[in-house]
């Protein structure tokens, strides 16, 4: 993998884990979200419908604290951590007033050589790092060293992670085979002594190479990990383009939650797998991240030719200069009430729930804490420009934005 970090552009695609012979039988079993009845049905939704508070919390600039492109963010013990893609992790208070950087790149004892993810303990508030090699250091709140857990397999790449508990580590996993032009993903359970719990990989996609004989290849590998994600009291799993939302149990078995009814917009397995599907077709697939508050769980669908307010993208990344459509459409789906509620924009190219609470721009979760404060972002670009393309000054942020300089840090959003 080290000859071809510079090459290999990954891009999460697809995989199925669930065959369409058992799908009567796991619907019995376990709930349904019907995409397929919702298609064309869509309401702009009140922040206040779901929640009860918005914060507002800038991030202090200054010559120490600047953020690259954020990985992760936790919020635990009053304190936020923020991961970016410079591998350091930049601790701020509530207030966002930066109090010091964890900063340990290296190959030496106590170091490690990437931020793949991140967790942070809310019992002690030490933090763990997890690189692409499936390494976790840990470290407690001041940047202190405490232990280093190995990789309980050296052949695959680590993407994200979760504690089952103290002893248990869920991760999910991919893997390239350059020989034959495809990769796998997956995802492995094992414990603190690097037994392997569970272990499960299949093909996810294909590798692509452009370039001429004697020129630089580049890689496009197409490839959709397993996800483990924590919602309240439970731990969940999916992929991109699978159906189905999975449980763990404590006895590290899988049993479906939900399923994803697609109906005549599902995809076809294989050719998931195996190409990039047409950005105008009716094919529908979800996006693995799933955020629960209350009897609410929100996810993303991914809507291609049936998105009913496509966009295209702009990305402030320098060198970045062509556009990439956005077709996706928020979902929530309330589970006492069996009911799915696709989403309008509230602004045209900024989906999420219109903040009827403060009067911000609108919100959609990208993080959640142990306490179920659901956390997004925004850069300070990125709201002084979405102030100038809708007109709206966002009252709540006048405060913020008025003296906010364009290369400041960004603002963190809490909803709870």
């Amino acid at each position: 993998m080290t000859d071809l970090k510079a090459s290999l552009l990954v891009i999460l695609f697809t995989a199925c884990l669930s065959s369409s012979c058992n799908r009567e039988t796991e619907e019995s079993r376990a709930g349904v979200i019907d995409i397929e009845k919702s298609v064309g049905k869509y309401s702009e939704e009140r922040l206040s419908k779901y929640f009860s508070s918005v914060d507002y919390i800038p991030l202090e600039t200054n010559d120490s604290s600047v953020l690259g492109n954020i990985i992760s963010i936790c919020h635990e013990k009053g304190l936020f951590f923020v991961a970016d893609d410079n591998n350091v992790c930049k601790i701020f208070d509530s207030s966002g007033k930066y109090l010091r950087t964890l900063n340990h790149i290296g190959r030496g004892p106590g170091e490690y050589l990437t931020i793949s993810d991140m967790y942070v303990s809310p019992v002690s508030g030490n933090i763990m790092i997890m690189d692409h090699r499936g390494e976790i250091t840990e470290y407690n709140s001041f940047g202190v060293f405490i232990r280093k857990i190995a990789s309980p397999v050296t052949d695959k790449n680590f993407q994200r992670f979760t504690l089952v508990n103290d002893e248990l580590i869920a991760a999910s996993i991919y893997e390239f085979h350059l020989e034959d032009g495809r990769s796998e993903g997956g995802y492995i359970i094992y414990d603190t002594c690097l037994n392997i719990r569970k272990h499960y990989t299949q093909k996810s996609g294909s590798i692509e190479i452009k370039g001429k004989e004697g020129d630089n290849k580049i890689y496009s590998v197409k490839t959709d990990p397993f996800v483990f994600s924590r919602l309240a009291d439970k731990i969940t799993l999916t992929s991109n383009s699978t159906d189905t939302l999975f449980l763990l149990n404590e006895e590290l078995s899988l049993s479906p939650w939900y399923i994803f009814r697609f109906g005549k917009y599902t995809a076809d397995p294989a050719e998931l797998a195996a190409k990039t599907i047409d950005e105008n077709s009716s094919v529908i697939t979800k996006y693995f991240s799933f955020y629960e508050i209350g009897s609410n769980l929100f996810f993303t669908l991914k809507m291609r030719g049936l998105a009913p307010e496509p966009y295209d993208n702009i990305s402030l990344a320098p060198g970045i200069i062509k556009p990439t459509r956005n077709t996706n459409v928020y979902g929530i789906f309330n589970r006492e009430q069996k009911s799915l509620t696709l989403l309008k924009q509230p602004y045209h190219k900024k989906p999420g729930l219109n903040d009827d609470i403060k009067g911000g721009p609108p919100f959609w979760p990208r993080f959640v804490s142990s306490s179920c404060e659901m956390i997004n972002y925004y850069s300070a670009l990125e709201l002084i420009m979405l102030q100038e393309e809708t007109g709206t000054e966002f009252k709540g942020l006048s405060n913020i934005t008025k003296d906010l300089g364009e290369a400041a840090n960004p603002v963190i959003v809490i909803a709870k």
